[in-house]
């Protein structure tokens, strides 16, 4: 009945089969897969729990049960049951590509990829597995490991995915045009591709093509106009080229859409210092210390926004919390270090 899209009668028949051998584990594991396929994830969860106490040998319910709490968002108990299964069965190739989506979900990268390694040691073939390899490996900063796991995976699939997740890739190494080559060719297929004219807005961005970048990024907007990270980028690509009220303007609607986005009050804040309204950058900036207090760059501007005002103790302590907290590769050091030089020559003698 399921196959025929019967969800009620399957539900039904699956009632009184369970209500007539209420120790029937395949009874609940598949009611469960019936109820999670319909969305109904908590009921679901509590069948593949049945079958598992009637068959504590059960892998597909442990896994089933895993997936069920995956899609939920709890990764942690999803991990827990990927865990159990595999352990009844080792070789449980969903439940490796799945623990390792989870893994990565919970930044554990490492882990993540030796569960890809060991899935694609079984199933060599999974563009999948290759692709979802390569996110954790570029998480880790091992970009040429992960190209080429993009690349493989292109070869094998050629979906859309893994020419998007390429792209990224290629996009963050600086390769700008091969980047644009692959996006190109996803928009072709599906022109509705939002995160497609997302990621090619950057690559144009890389090449400094800004006027290509910003009518890409508003081609994602159209398409998708309730996500916050693609006014943001907007706006940053606004600010770039010195069209300040423009970026406000897509930094206000990301905020709206995002308001705990510490680096859209924070861009907002520069913004509003750079086209003149200095105490309205700092009370953005002060909102963007307070949701991202280890963030450099936070600390820079709101110190940038302080000199302005003739605060040069305050812009001196901002900034000295900025170097203190940066990494040693942080963008923003050598000019942070340069204003901190020039403000403490300012500084007022006691």
């Amino acid at each position: 009945m399921y196959e025929q899209g019967d969800i009620k009668g399957s539900l039904a028949a699956l009632d009184t089969a369970i209500g007539l051998e209420p120790r029937n584990a395949s009874a609940y594991l598949t009611r469960g897969l019936v109820l999670a396929h319909s969305g109904l994830r908590e009921e679901a969860c509590a069948d593949f729990s049945r079958a598992i106490e009637v068959d504590p040998r059960c892998a597909e319910a442990f896994f089933n049960r895993g997936v069920s709490r995956h899609l939920s968002g709890d990764e942690a108990a999803a991990i827990s049951d990927y865990t159990a299964a595999l352990a009844i069965s080792p070789d449980h190739v969903g439940a490796l590509r799945n623990r390792g989506a989870a893994l990565s979900g919970v930044g554990k990268y490492e882990e993540a990829i030796r569960d890809y390694d060991r899935s694609l040691s079984i199933e060599p073939l999974s563009a999948d597995a290759l692709s979802n390899r390569g996110i954790a490996l570029k998480r880790l900063g091992r970009l040429e490991d992960a190209l080429k796991d993009y690349d493989r995976a292109v070869q094998i699939g050629g979906d859309s995915i893994a020419l998007v997740n390429r792209a990224i890739c290629l996009k963050d190494m600086g390769r700008y045009e091969q980047s644009i080559l692959d996006l190109n060719e996803v928009l072709a297929r599906d022109p509705e591709y939002v995160e497609a004219w997302q990621v090619r807005s950057l690559a144009h961005k890389g090449l400094g093509n800004f006027s290509q970048a910003i009518n890409d990024a508003g081609r994602a907007i159209q398409l998708a106009p309730d996500i916050a990270l693609s006014y943001f980028n907007r706006g940053v690509l606004h600010a770039e080229i010195k069209e300040w009220q423009l970026a406000i303007a897509d930094y206000d609607r990301a905020i709206e859409l995002a308001p705990r986005s510490g680096m859209a009050w924070n861009n907002r804040g520069a913004a509003k210092r750079e086209s003149g309204d200095i105490r309205a950058s700092l009370e953005d900036i002060d909102r963007a210390i307070a949701l991202e207090p280890k963030e450099p760059v936070c600390y820079s501007n709101r110190a940038y926004s302080r000199g302005a005002l003739g605060n040069v103790v305050g812009a001196i302590e901002d900034l000295k919390t900025a170097t203190n907290i940066c990494a040693p590769d942080w963008g923003g050091l050598k000019e942070a270090m340069s204003y901190l030089e020039d403000l403490v020559g300012r500084r007022p003698s006691l």
